[in-house]
């Protein structure tokens, strides 16, 4: 059944032993350290089979043959194939991601930067990524059988799609935030609503927990989840906000688990290094103040015609974007340079905006040289992306991030990566809720509900009301809530619900001869290719 089994890294022989043993319904396969406390940049192992793949089970819940390399299926998805000869395989428990290489090849993935990603923000304002990590020993089971095979539902409505909103509150004001419960309670929609604890603003009308409690308690009341977005909407002095982060007291009447990085507070997730406090002392103030999940302040991209389903990697893509927007250039370099996983190139980007800005403000020639050669160098690329990596998921897509484990100097959170939504409109239309019900997808929405950018097209609220295409997408989004087509949790309803998963181990039984599950509280279906 399995022919050759070898690390990816050879280096990797150095830091495990690899003990396998084999049955006829199992094959087990342990990842020993031979010494703790190493680092390494990626843990995987190669499985070559002695019989082909004839057809595997896709992240959309369907057998699908071998048609291209590289097919990933993800950590929130079943890892089953089905060989030539009939023989189901399956994984005893859902670790890491599989990488199909080609019909006799998986390369299980178990530490990658690509499969968790998370960074934090260098002085120059780069994203540093994670890119090293511990080893660990790893206890590895695959079952075989001819017979049928249990799969699990990601979603607690067996099988249905899951939208889950997280919703950003940098332009909420208290009439918005009447409007947005209003909106919500009348489509049955529930969704995580962050909040400035304290009242610290350049805008006047903006709503904080200080000054608007008994309005943000409502959401709360109404059945939604509220989260820290910072603890301020604006920047405070360095050490005013480091204080302010030690000495902040969660509200008595809340409940409040989750904190999503806002702007670029020195107290965030992803620039605590810049506060002075070790990795040590963050965890263990995030950890009295009752937080356990973290967003990573990472987009698998942005959501529009035809993009929605976070754990399709292919929804991802530079050609995605062209086939379902049109050839909207602007559009399709934003995309790709956000995206693409390249830092250098954002940086460029970025670069660009800012020295065109100094030119134009300042009516001077000196850097006009520079500006060009950062432009070329975009422009360059983008020329090669577009003919040579159009159907190439997004780098941080590739595996389909969803919502993973982190230890941070010996304390668990669960982070969560998101998708970009800015146009309502077109990102929850009933074509795109359709086609995530058809692929039984999922999407963690980053948002901002009370938006006015002019330049956002298909915002919630438009001159002030919600739009009535908005309101027009979100009662047809109610009728699937109603009917449990959709499941819509909060974030951290989500979260939990994953631990669930991660838990769940399936083991062959030998007096009912079939593969059974520990965990009822995962929903379960017994599949077989036929």
């Amino acid at each position: 059944m399995i022919d050759k089994i070898y690390f990816k890294t050879p280096t990797l022989k150095k830091y495990y032993n690899l003990v396998t043993n084999k049955s006829s319904n199992s094959f087990s396969l342990k990842l020993n350290e031979i010494k703790k406390g190493q680092q390494v940049e990626e843990i995987s192992v190669i499985l070559k089979f002695s019989s082909p793949i004839a057809q595997y089970r896709s992240p959309q819940y369907t057998w699908e043959k071998i048609k291209k390399r590289e097919i990933s299926i993800n950590y929130h998805s079943p890892k089953i194939i089905v060989l030539d000869d009939g023989t189901h395989v399956i994984s005893s428990r859902n670790i890491g991601a599989w990488v199909i290489k080609d019909s006799y090849t998986i390369e299980w993935l178990l530490r990658s930067p690509t499969l968790t990603p998370f960074f934090q923000y260098n002085k120059t304002g780069g994203r540093v990524f994670n890119t090293l990590f511990n080893t660990e020993n790893f206890d590895l089971e695959l079952l075989f059988t001819k017979g049928e095979v249990p799969e699990f539902s990601r979603s607690k409505i067996p099988f249905k799609p899951i939208i889950c909103f997280t919703d950003h509150c940098d332009f909420d004001d208290n009439d918005k935030l009447n409007k947005q419960l209003h909106f919500f309670k009348e489509n049955g929609v529930t969704v995580s609503k962050g909040f400035f604890l304290n009242h610290f603003s350049k805008r006047k009308e903006n709503s904080s927990y200080e000054r608007d409690s008994e309005l943000i308690k409502r959401f709360d009341q109404n059945g939604h989840e509220l989260f820290y977005h910072a603890l301020s909407q604006s920047l405070r002095e360095k050490q005013d906000s480091i204080q302010e982060f030690k000495d902040f007291t969660p509200p008595p009447e809340l409940t409040v688990r989750t904190y999503v990085d806002h702007g670029y507070q020195v107290y965030n997730f992803t620039k605590r290094q810049e506060t002075g406090l070790t990795d040590s002392q963050w965890a263990n103030i995030m950890e009295r103040k009752g937080i356990q999940n973290l967003w990573t302040y990472l987009d698998s991209g942005t959501a529009m015609n035809g993009i929605i389903n976070q754990l399709n990697p292919s929804h991802f893509s530079l050609g995605r974007v062209i086939k379902f927007n049109g050839f909207n250039l602007k559009l399709i370099t934003r995309t790709q340079l956000f995206f693409c996983g390249r830092e250098d190139m954002l940086l460029k980007y970025r670069k660009i905006a800012q020295l065109a800005k100094q030119v134009i403000s300042k009516k001077t020639t000196k850097k006009i040289v520079t500006l060009l050669i950062n432009i070329s160098y975009v422009i360059n690329f983008m020329i090669r992306s577009i003919i040579f990596d159009r159907k190439k998921a997004f780098k941080y897509a590739t595996h389909s991030p969803f919502v993973f484990e982190a230890i941070i100097e010996g304390k668990t959170f669960h982070l969560f990566q998101t998708v970009e939504v800015t146009n309502f409109e077109d990102t929850f239309s009933p074509r795109n809720i359709d086609l995530l019900i058809k692929e039984s997808g999922a999407i963690i929405a980053h948002c901002y509900f009370a938006s006015p950018l002019a330049h956002q097209k298909g915002k919630l609220f438009q001159e002030g009301e919600i739009s009535p295409k908005n309101q027009s997408n979100f009662k047809y989004l109610k009728e699937k809530i109603e009917s449990n087509d959709v499941w819509n949790p909060t974030i951290s309803e989500l979260i939990n619900f994953s631990k669930e998963i991660t838990d769940l181990k399936f083991y062959w039984d030998n007096e009912k001869q079939k593969i059974q599950v520990n965990n009822l509280n995962v929903p379960i279906r017994y599949i077989q290719y036929v």
